[in-house]
């Protein structure tokens, strides 16, 4: 996929932002669209703290698209975030963020708020080399609020075999 199609599949993103994943912490890195500075901090891996600072992020960006980078398609923090309509996640491969990592900062050494750098720089400059992890769109709330839908997929899958029998 060209960067020109990345660029008229996916809307237009309000901020960039890069999570780096860790057991306690994590660390993030963010980049309004229409500005060149860089933010960055530390977050907590609870589902409170994480709740609480994604509806600062939707408040601050007025609930429009945010694209985030982390080296996770699975996991708790990638589930904890897709419930978000407002957040496209965009798993970074670990094998392309550390072959980055290797050939930017050849000491080897892991250091949690350069990786976080480091996987926006990738969002950022090879969009079109990510995908975007696809939701189960059932489940999604709008930054906090939750989405309104009439069957859950496991109600509309029992009405189909009792239709059946």
């Amino acid at each position: 996929m060209s960067e020109a199609e990345f660029v008229k599949q996916e809307p237009q993103f309000a901020a960039f932002l890069a999570i780096d994943w860790a057991d306690k912490k994590h660390v993030w890195c963010l980049q309004g669209a229409s500005s060149e500075k860089r933010e960055s901090g530390e977050l907590e891996h609870s589902p409170e703290a994480v709740e609480a600072w994604v509806g600062q992020l939707c408040q601050r960006f007025a609930h429009r698209p945010i694209a985030v980078a982390l080296e996770q398609s699975r996991g708790a923090l990638a589930f904890m975030l897709s419930k978000y309509e407002a957040w496209h996640l965009f798993p970074v491969p670990s094998t392309m963020a550390a072959r980055m990592r290797q050939a930017l900062y050849p000491s080897g050494a892991k250091d949690d708020p350069r990786d976080a750098d480091l996987l926006l720089d990738i969002l950022l400059q090879h969009p079109d080399k990510l995908r975007r992890l696809l939701p189960d769109t059932l489940s999604r709330t709008r930054c906090g609020h939750e989405a309104v839908t009439s069957n859950s997929a496991a109600e509309a899958k029992d009405t189909t075999r009792r239709s059946e029998l």
